[in-house]
């Protein structure tokens, strides 16, 4: 592992760096500055270690998506490794409604760009996993983890920077439910139907796993209705921390997100896992971040801390704001014209509310507790999200 110390004297920096291309020689270039900022890849990489490095490969998506790690990215950080006498290798866990084999591994290894790294690099095809305690956890104490995770010496977070229907942001901290293997990823959303409980199930993740470092693929990265059917934006930057709290918290700031409005980042805050805002931590180089700052479209799903006191002042009673929950929520649909019926959708959904009928997949609102993984794993960009048109003309009169 990294060394400790090393770790105590840079544990409040991020290191930003611009980078706006995937060309393979810019693209090392930003990554070998963010890491010489943080004491360089020999403060967590000794010869020998075994160094998992955990890319967002959501689904099978084109490397130039949005939707995925880039592999130029994941490259670059693995000859800087194996320089240093570090072994890496690719490892994730296809998302829900995948089963998590070597088959579908491999297709998603192909589809994304990866498979060419194999001979070079090592992609991982072990779909084993182990059961990993975790007594002070404060939601969960235990997590199933797939086992090449378990195994690693190093494990280098390497999220891609995205919007979220559920999460509002996806980058180093959601990246880690990605060691989660396979179809328990559907399990851990039925059993955390709540968003804040789901956040709070992220943040034992995230500190049981403790990555040794985290480095975001800011290059171009993906807003509004993402994780995987948001749009493609630019944000030009390669950012790198030991925590990954702080990376997000950064990150946030740059994509004009209140870090607040982040569940997961507002939870870690109330419990000082977290600083507050920027001012606490140290981007490093020193500079202007305006160069890098640019607004992210929201998520449909986004409601601000804010947004939720006026709903909450609008409706007055707390009886009343229940009894109208079921118009202020985003539900999604499926558009028939897209829809293959396929049943990835329909496999992946924690409460089974989704079924296919004559080739189209059908959605049992009833059933449904928005968790929108029908909508981030769709491959063919059928599954919608859409407000109540109460919703829509309350937000349109009544808070912004």
């Amino acid at each position: 592992m990294g060394s400790n110390q090393k770790k105590a004297e840079n544990k409040r920096i991020v290191s930003l760096i611009s980078c706006h291309s995937y060309d393979s020689e810019e693209v090392e270039r930003a990554v070998r500055a963010s890491l010489t900022l943080l004491g360089g890849i020999g403060s967590f990489v000794s010869p020998g270690h075994k160094v998992a490095l955990k890319p967002n490969l959501l689904r099978a998506a084109d490397a130039d998506s949005a939707v995925v790690t880039h592999p130029v990215f994941v490259e670059a950080v693995a000859r800087i490794v194996i320089e240093a006498g570090g072994k890496p290798f690719v490892v994730d866990s296809p998302g829900a409604g995948i089963p998590f084999s070597s088959k579908s591994l491999r297709r998603i290894y192909n589809r994304c760009g990866y498979l060419d790294m194999d001979e070079r690099i090592g992609l991982n095809y072990d779909t084993g996993f182990g059961t990993l305690r975790f007594p002070e956890g404060r939601i969960l104490k235990q997590f199933e983890i797939i086992k090449p995770v378990l195994d690693a010496d190093v494990i280098i977070n390497l999220p891609k920077v995205k919007t979220h229907g559920f999460t509002y942001l996806s980058c180093g901290v959601k990246n880690l439910f990605g060691v989660v293997p396979g179809l328990y990823k559907s399990a851990y959303h039925g059993r955390f139907q709540d968003q804040g409980n789901f956040c709070l199930m992220l943040i034992d993740l995230c500190m049981l796993l403790k990555p040794d470092l985290t480095i975001c693929d800011g290059i171009v990265g993906m807003e509004g209705d993402g994780p995987s059917n948001g749009k493609r934006k630019a944000l030009g930057a390669v950012a790198a921390s030991f925590d990954p709290f702080l990376l997000d918290l950064l990150i946030s700031d740059l994509i004009r997100f209140n870090p607040l409005d982040v569940p997961y980042l507002r939870q870690a805050i109330q419990e000082g896992i977290c600083v507050r805002d920027i001012s606490h931590i140290s981007v490093m180089p020193e500079g202007n971040l305006e160069g890098f700052r640019t607004s992210f479209m929201r998520p449909k799903t986004f409601s601000s801390q804010s947004l939720t006191d006026r709903v909450k002042r609008f409706i007055i009673l707390k009886l009343l704001c229940r009894c109208f929950e079921r118009l202020l929520i985003v539900k999604p649909y499926i558009n028939k014209d897209l829809c293959r019926g396929c049943g990835i959708c329909a496999s992946g959904c924690p409460r089974n509310a989704i079924h296919i009928v004559d080739g189209c997949a059908i959605i049992n609102h009833g059933e449904c507790i928005r968790c929108y993984c029908c909508h981030e794993f769709c491959p063919y960009g059928s599954v919608f999200l859409e407000r109540h048109f109460v919703d829509r003309f309350l937000k349109r009169h009544f808070y912004s």
